[in-house]
């Protein structure tokens, strides 16, 4: 049987090491394991003076002998042989172990929830925290399709989708080309949903914030890898227009500040 924990970075979740779903994990104090009360010898919990609470050490927490709850507090140790990490790549990496670029620029992490931007203040981050305005069709126009886009120029971000289904199974394709007619059989299917644009990058939310590392440096040129702005990175003649990635930026005065000028907006056509 497989006694390890399970921890979803993404997600925040712990699940027992049968599965079950345990918890959330999040301190809304965002304490750090040497903030806590160090009043057991044998390291398998510390106290919060905040809450009283004990917060738990996954890493001697003997999962035979005592049960988690929802209620418990945990601590999570990085390096955890206890614990198995999956989605570890969404984990914020500490601020003197930012990534950088092919040319060595220093990769601006985005980060789009309370919880998250909370994390980061408390791990050294400084979080430059924004407010999202969507670039959809409610606010802004739409590119004919067949037509180009300029990054300069505000237009409606959106992609579109198809639904066929069959009769008989009820299983469901999805597409998102107007070749598939002539690329699938869909002589045992029928369609349920006809081509439908949608905005694809809403959030339950509209906040998100850059995460600046302490030491970087006034000026600093930057690899935004997730921009939380709106801009038109790509168009398709079929009617798609996508948001920019993997943008240039610099630092300055605790504020991300974008390279407008540096986005090329690739134009697909097919």
């Amino acid at each position: 049987m497989n006694e390890k924990f399970i921890y979803d970075v993404e997600s925040s979740k712990l699940y027992s090491p049968d599965g079950a779903f345990l918890k959330k994990v999040y301190c809304p104090k965002a304490k750090h394991w040497n903030q806590l009360i160090v009043d057991d010898p044998q390291e398998r919990s510390r106290g919060c003076e905040d809450c009283g609470d004990r917060v738990h050490n996954l890493e001697s927490f003997d999962s035979r002998t005592s049960k988690l709850t929802y209620r418990d507090c945990v601590y999570i140790p990085v390096n955890s042989q206890r614990v198995i990490f999956i989605n570890k790549e969404k984990e914020v990496p500490k601020p003197n172990q930012v990534g950088r670029n092919d040319e060595g620029l220093p990769i601006i992490r985005t980060v789009r929830n309370t919880k998250d931007i909370n994390r980061a203040a408390a791990m050294g981050y400084w979080p430059d925290v924004r407010r999202i305005e969507y670039m959809d069709k409610s606010s802004t126009p739409r590119i004919p399709s067949g037509a180009k886009g300029r990054s300069n120029k505000k237009v409606a971000l959106e992609i579109k989708f198809r639904v066929m289904q069959n009769p008989v199974t009820g299983v469901i394709s999805v597409f998102g080309d107007y070749r598939s007619d002539y690329r699938q059989d869909f002589s045992e299917v029928k369609e349920v949903i006809p081509f439908t644009f949608y905005y694809p990058y809403y959030q339950s939310r509209p906040i998100a914030a850059y995460l600046i590392p302490p030491d970087l440096q006034d000026g600093s040129k930057v690899l935004i890898e997730d921009p939380i702005e709106d801009m038109l990175g790509s168009t398709w003649n079929q009617g798609d227009t996508q948001r920019a990635m993997n943008i240039i930026g610099y630092v300055k005065d605790r504020k991300v500040i974008i390279h407008h000028d540096s986005i090329k907006t690739t134009h697909y056509i097919g």
